[in-house]
Protein backbone atom coordinates (compact mmCIF):
# COMPACT_ATOMS: atom_id res chain seq x y z
CA UNK A 1 0.00 0.00 0.00
CA UNK A 2 1.21 3.60 -0.37
CA UNK A 3 1.35 5.74 2.43
CA UNK A 4 2.07 9.16 3.41
CA UNK A 5 5.78 9.59 4.69
CA UNK A 6 5.77 13.35 5.94
CA UNK A 7 2.72 12.41 8.14
CA UNK A 8 3.96 8.65 9.30
CA UNK A 9 7.64 10.13 9.83
CA UNK A 10 5.76 12.74 12.26
CA UNK A 11 3.29 10.75 13.80
CA UNK A 12 4.23 6.86 14.11
CA UNK A 13 1.07 6.54 16.55
CA UNK A 14 -1.55 7.84 14.55
CA UNK A 15 -0.35 5.55 11.41
CA UNK A 16 -0.56 2.45 13.94
CA UNK A 17 -3.96 3.60 15.48
CA UNK A 18 -5.05 3.50 11.90
CA UNK A 19 -3.41 0.47 11.17
CA UNK A 20 -5.25 -1.34 13.90
CA UNK A 21 -8.46 0.15 12.95
CA UNK A 22 -7.77 -1.60 9.26
CA UNK A 23 -7.38 -4.79 11.12
CA UNK A 24 -10.45 -4.23 12.98
CA UNK A 25 -12.62 -4.39 9.73
CA UNK A 26 -10.93 -7.43 8.88
CA UNK A 27 -11.71 -9.31 11.78
CA UNK A 28 -15.39 -7.90 11.56
CA UNK A 29 -15.49 -8.91 8.08
CA UNK A 30 -14.43 -12.45 8.52
CA UNK A 31 -16.12 -12.84 11.47
CA UNK A 32 -18.61 -15.81 10.01
CA UNK A 33 -15.20 -18.06 10.16
CA UNK A 34 -15.87 -21.09 12.82
CA UNK A 35 -14.90 -21.12 16.27
CA UNK A 36 -12.78 -23.43 15.97
CA UNK A 37 -10.42 -21.90 13.41
CA UNK A 38 -7.66 -19.34 14.26
CA UNK A 39 -7.51 -16.95 10.94
CA UNK A 40 -4.34 -15.42 9.84
CA UNK A 41 -3.62 -12.10 8.92
CA UNK A 42 -0.33 -11.70 7.12
CA UNK A 43 1.29 -8.62 6.47
CA UNK A 44 3.64 -7.97 3.95
CA UNK A 45 5.98 -4.86 3.27
CA UNK A 46 7.56 -4.60 0.17
CA UNK A 47 8.46 -1.13 -0.35
CA UNK A 48 7.38 -0.05 -3.80
CA UNK A 49 7.94 3.52 -4.13
CA UNK A 50 8.08 4.92 -0.56
CA UNK A 51 10.34 2.61 0.25
CA UNK A 52 10.47 0.88 3.55
CA UNK A 53 9.60 3.34 5.92
CA UNK A 54 5.84 2.16 6.92
CA UNK A 55 7.59 -1.15 8.22
CA UNK A 56 8.53 -0.82 11.55
CA UNK A 57 5.30 1.04 12.05
CA UNK A 58 3.33 -2.18 10.90
CA UNK A 59 5.09 -4.52 13.13
CA UNK A 60 4.50 -2.24 16.08
CA UNK A 61 1.05 -2.61 14.73
CA UNK A 62 0.94 -6.34 14.26
CA UNK A 63 2.39 -6.41 17.73
CA UNK A 64 -0.24 -4.51 19.48
CA UNK A 65 -3.27 -6.53 17.41
CA UNK A 66 -1.62 -9.39 18.67
CA UNK A 67 -1.19 -8.66 22.04
CA UNK A 68 -5.26 -7.81 22.35
CA UNK A 69 -6.14 -11.47 21.94
CA UNK A 70 -8.49 -12.29 19.53
CA UNK A 71 -8.92 -15.08 17.42
CA UNK A 72 -6.81 -13.89 14.71
CA UNK A 73 -3.67 -13.77 14.65
CA UNK A 74 -0.87 -11.27 13.00
CA UNK A 75 2.49 -11.80 11.01
CA UNK A 76 4.95 -9.87 9.65
CA UNK A 77 7.25 -10.25 6.63
CA UNK A 78 9.05 -8.27 4.41
CA UNK A 79 11.02 -7.78 1.13
CA UNK A 80 14.95 -9.26 1.43
CA UNK A 81 16.68 -6.80 1.96
CA UNK A 82 19.75 -7.45 3.07
CA UNK A 83 19.90 -9.40 -0.26
CA UNK A 84 19.38 -6.19 -2.26
CA UNK A 85 16.15 -7.09 -3.60
CA UNK A 86 14.15 -4.04 -3.03
CA UNK A 87 16.81 -1.67 -4.32
CA UNK A 88 17.07 -4.14 -7.48
CA UNK A 89 13.44 -4.02 -8.09
CA UNK A 90 13.05 -0.41 -7.14
CA UNK A 91 16.13 0.86 -9.32
CA UNK A 92 15.31 -1.37 -12.63
CA UNK A 93 12.24 -0.17 -14.28
CA UNK A 94 11.63 -3.77 -15.84
CA UNK A 95 10.43 -4.37 -12.66
CA UNK A 96 7.78 -1.67 -12.20
CA UNK A 97 4.69 -0.97 -13.50
CA UNK A 98 2.19 2.58 -13.54
CA UNK A 99 3.42 4.75 -10.45
CA UNK A 100 6.62 3.01 -9.60
CA UNK A 101 4.12 0.05 -8.07
CA UNK A 102 6.27 -3.83 -8.96
CA UNK A 103 4.95 -5.04 -11.74
CA UNK A 104 4.48 -9.17 -12.30
CA UNK A 105 8.13 -8.95 -12.28
CA UNK A 106 8.69 -7.16 -9.12
CA UNK A 107 6.26 -9.12 -7.81
CA UNK A 108 7.93 -12.12 -8.79
CA UNK A 109 11.49 -11.27 -6.31
CA UNK A 110 8.80 -10.14 -3.48
CA UNK A 111 6.92 -13.80 -3.81
CA UNK A 112 10.13 -15.80 -3.32
CA UNK A 113 11.12 -13.65 -0.64
CA UNK A 114 8.43 -13.71 1.43
CA UNK A 115 7.27 -17.70 0.39
CA UNK A 116 9.05 -19.43 3.19
CA UNK A 117 7.36 -17.15 5.84
CA UNK A 118 3.90 -17.46 4.20
CA UNK A 119 4.19 -21.50 4.31
CA UNK A 120 5.13 -21.86 7.99
CA UNK A 121 2.88 -19.01 8.90
CA UNK A 122 0.21 -21.10 6.99
CA UNK A 123 1.45 -24.37 7.71
CA UNK A 124 2.45 -25.26 4.39
CA UNK A 125 5.92 -26.30 4.64
CA UNK A 126 5.32 -29.90 2.97
CA UNK A 127 3.10 -28.47 0.26
CA UNK A 128 6.21 -26.17 -0.29
CA UNK A 129 8.17 -26.61 -4.06
CA UNK A 130 11.13 -24.69 -5.59
CA UNK A 131 9.62 -24.06 -8.89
Amino acid sequence: NDCDDTKLKTNRTEFVTEYLRLLDIYVNSYSYVAANETPRLIHVCGGSMNGLVPCPAIQDAVVQFNARGGRFTSYYTSINVSAGHWQEINSNESFQGCYHHYNARGHQILTQDILHDVSRIMHWEDMLTVV
